[in-house]
């Protein structure tokens, strides 16, 4: 009987994480669909900062890639090989043909990483990871869309560095079916 009412005490606790996290992924959806005021952005478990060449932050977070201007389309973009491909789903369900052009505000991506957001970015604008997943946007196939892009990156707090790898798989999942992302899952 003590042991039954401990899983539903877990239960119950993994719940109220579940929507805890259901929250903050609601809370990012929102910044990209409000203006992205990066000043009133506010969460209980990320600092949100935005990506260049010369961060040198190392932790664990959610990141997305947002186009940032007009890109053709070239249908040469999902022969790469271990790059991540259209989503036809995600395609679908934003009412955008799979063949349309890169449109200034689509969310091209979302990704984490548990341990090094920087390293696993610079991942997505190389080509030189041969096994790794990623944009491999410095593929002749997608050069194109490396001026294209601004990377968000949304950093776990320090008090939540220890529990990351529990939560962030689920938020980013969550970000999957709210912003729809072009490439990717």
């Amino acid at each position: 009987m003590e042991e039954n009412m401990c899983c539903k005490n877990v239960l119950k606790k993994l719940n109220t994480i579940k929507k805890c996290i259901e929250k903050e992924a609601k809370n990012i959806f929102n910044f990209f669909n409000g203006g992205k005021n990066i000043e009133k952005f506010s969460s209980e478990l990320f600092e949100l900062d935005v990506y260049n060449n010369k961060w040198d932050k190392k932790s664990a977070g959610i990141y997305v890639f947002q186009i940032t201007k007009y890109t053709n389309y070239s249908n040469t973009f999902n022969n790469v090989a271990n790059g991540a491909k259209l989503n036809k789903k995600n395609h679908l369900l934003s009412n955008i043909p799979i063949d349309s052009d890169f449109l200034k505000g689509q969310i091209l991506y979302v990704g984490k990483d548990e341990n090094d957001i920087k390293e696993r970015i610079e991942q997505h604008f190389s080509n030189s990871y041969k096994t790794t997943y990623s944009l491999r946007l410095t593929h002749k196939n997608r050069l194109f869309l490396c001026e294209s892009v601004k990377v968000f990156c949304f950093l776990v707090k320090n008090e939540f560095k220890d529990v990351s790898n529990l939560f962030l798989s689920v938020c980013e999942q969550q970000l999957h079916e709210l912003l729809l992302p072009r490439v990717g899952k």
